[in-house]
């Protein structure tokens, strides 16, 4: 979930602030990072006591709490610092790929007009031929 707004944040920065992909990551992470804190530390200290329990059923609740908190604080690390530098470098790199595709296309739309000039060419010289073979 903390991932999901981070990068709609990154995506209304991008387009309703129209900041630059660099300038959106990091105000849109700097932004989110207290959200996003305050989300997972409660979440995480509100499962602190289930996984220092020692009293009924613990020997159940201890492993999953555990287990969970640990999950929240990994997942933690990996919104509020792998998930700006992966979103950075997939744009960097779609960006590049939609340049790379717009050249490929500019170039096949540039051959096909010069066959259709040369076409005409073709024909205009064959309506020629044709016209002084008739005069």
């Amino acid at each position: 979930m903390p991932g999901v707004l981070l990068i709609s944040r990154f995506n209304d920065l991008r387009t309703n602030e129209k900041l630059s992909l660099k300038d959106a990551v990091l105000q849109g992470a700097r932004e989110e990072l207290r959200p996003i804190l305050m989300m997972m530390m409660v979440a995480m200290l509100g499962l602190i006591p289930a996984s220092l329990a020692t009293g009924i059923g613990s020997d159940v609740q201890r492993p999953l709490a555990t287990v969970i908190v640990g999950g929240l604080a990994s997942a933690l690390i990996l919104t509020l610092i792998v998930l700006p530098a992966l979103y950075y470098q997939i744009e960097v790199r779609s960006k590049a790929n939609e340049l790379a595709l717009a050249m490929e296309v500019e170039e096949l739309e540039e051959k096909r007009h010069q066959h259709e000039l040369e076409r005409e060419h073709e024909t205009l010289i064959a309506s020629q031929t044709h016209k002084r073979d008739h005069d």
